[in-house]
């Protein structure tokens, strides 16, 4: 079975505040996509910025570092990060002790079908 395209899609919210949603495999092939978006939004100087990858299929070192890289720039920007994690990808930062270093958002609760 292929894997799930990728993407990394920019929704803005109120002024200032940006969300990047991503979605498929976060690996050495796609990170730069990851990267070259971030940084499109870097440079409108957002104040708040939220990485949201609860549609990422798959994150390899390289995304965690992409991630970590991220961060940074977006501190030297300006801009406060917060990213939103699976839970795979929240067990992986734990890991790596990547989980104390970045700015992670809180699952948030599934909603049950009515």
């Amino acid at each position: 079975m292929p894997a799930a395209p990728f993407e990394a899609r920019i929704v803005p919210a109120d002024p200032g505040v940006v969300t990047v949603v991503v979605s498929g495999e976060l690996d050495l092939a796609t990170v730069p996509l990851l990267k070259t978006t971030v940084r499109e939004v870097l440079a409108a100087r957002p104040w708040r910025l939220t990485i949201d990858l609860t549609a990422v299929t798959f994150c390899g070192s390289t995304g965690l570092r992409a991630l970590v890289v991220l961060d940074a720039a977006a501190g030297e920007a300006g801009t406060r990060v917060a990213i939103r994690p699976t839970a795979a990808i929240r067990r992986l930062l734990r890991i790596t002790r990547l989980d104390g270093a970045l700015p992670l958002l809180e699952p948030t609760p599934e909603r049950k079908a009515v």
